[in-house]
């Protein structure tokens, strides 16, 4: 016959000789992007105990990371332009025994609100800023004059809570910019 049958035989010294612990890991790759789709570069990113870095083409890879369900991945947002941040930090993604992970960071605008809070005041007076549908909060104390600033909200609907001493009391409205909002200014009396 033109094809000969081989027979193969495996033993139990066989196992000693494949290192199968390799096996238990994944390789993650991915880019890191804008909401236009536009590389983002110099983006230093954390999984565990190991860090990669965006390149040129957004580009970065961890070669060996733990195949498990929702392995976080944490963007390392001191280090991005002013105007951006991520959706959610750390970023929970599956990742396969022995595969090839692929993502995609998408890094949305923020921006920031300054105004005042205009009525009687407590002298440890708050502004909060929920982002209702993200559940992520920033805060500002309210100074002496009634000006407050905060920093990195993402568009969308949110609770304001104006924390006036001791008494709390709230106002929901839909903020949506790209860059500073300047003169949002409340009275007292807004907030019920």
């Amino acid at each position: 016959p033109p094809y000969a049958a081989s027979r193969v035989h495996f033993d139990d010294n066989i196992a000693c000789l494949l290192d199968w612990s390799k096996y238990r890991f994944a390789k993650l790759v991915g880019t890191v992007v804008d909401q236009q789709g536009n590389a983002i570069p110099n983006v230093s990113l954390r999984v565990l105990d190991q860090f990669a870095m965006s390149d040129e083409n957004g580009e970065f890879v961890f070669h060996q990371v733990p195949a498990h369900d929702n392995l976080s991945i944490y963007v390392d947002e001191s280090a991005l332009d002013l105007n951006l941040t991520t959706q959610h930090n750390p970023i929970l993604v599956n990742t396969r025994q022995a595969g090839i992970t692929q993502i995609s960071v998408v890094l949305i605008a923020s921006f920031g609100v300054d105004g005042v809070i205009e009525g009687q005041l407590e002298s440890n007076s708050y502004l909060h800023f929920k982002h209702i549908a993200n559940d992520m909060e920033f805060s500002s104390k309210i100074e002496e004059d009634g000006f407050y600033m905060v920093e990195g909200l993402t568009s969308g609907l949110y609770l304001i809570t104006l924390e006036n001493g001791q008494q709390k009391r709230m106002m929901q409205a839909h903020l949506d910019n790209e860059f500073w909002i300047s003169g949002l200014n409340y009275q007292v009396s807004d907030f019920y």
